[in-house]
């Protein structure tokens, strides 16, 4: 499911429960690390986010299919998953090409990436996500 999707969802579920009012925290591991912020910077539930950790997030992105970085086998899967990441077909179905993030193609990352150039505020800059951000303990 396509990342930012999952975002929303998780900050849905957030806003519907009735017992979640007033300040809050939240803890992301691995992938989850971006869930948690995307929640911190961009969920208007019913309360702040006082306290955010997080642990192992790919924060910046990733800029190789995780755990594939040496060898003619990897070599090849990168070069398709660099090729085609950016593609709306694989932004829509794979979670993790949201937050892919190729330093040799910055300029296909910012305008077709569905999720992290918008939670690193890498594209139009929104002061509110930075706001939230510095209210963080």
């Amino acid at each position: 499911m396509e990342f930012d999707k999952q975002a929303q969802i998780a900050c849905n579920n957030l806003m519907a429960d009735s017992n979640l009012v007033g300040p809050i925290s939240v803890i992301g591991l691995s992938q989850g690390s971006l869930l948690a912020r995307y929640i911190s910077e961009s969920c208007p539930f019913n309360g702040d986010v006082k306290r955010m950790v997080t642990i192992g997030g790919p924060h910046m992105g990733v800029a190789n299919v995780p755990n594939c970085h040496k060898g003619i086998i990897c070599n090849g899967i990168n070069f398709i998953a660099k090729s085609f990441v950016y593609y709306r077909f694989f932004q829509a179905h794979i979670g993790p090409a949201g937050y892919f993030r190729n330093p040799k193609n910055l300029s296909k990352y910012l305008n077709k990436s569905v999720f992290l150039p918008d939670l690193n505020n890498e594209r139009n800059f929104n002061i509110v996500k930075k706001e939230r951000f510095l209210k963080l303990e």
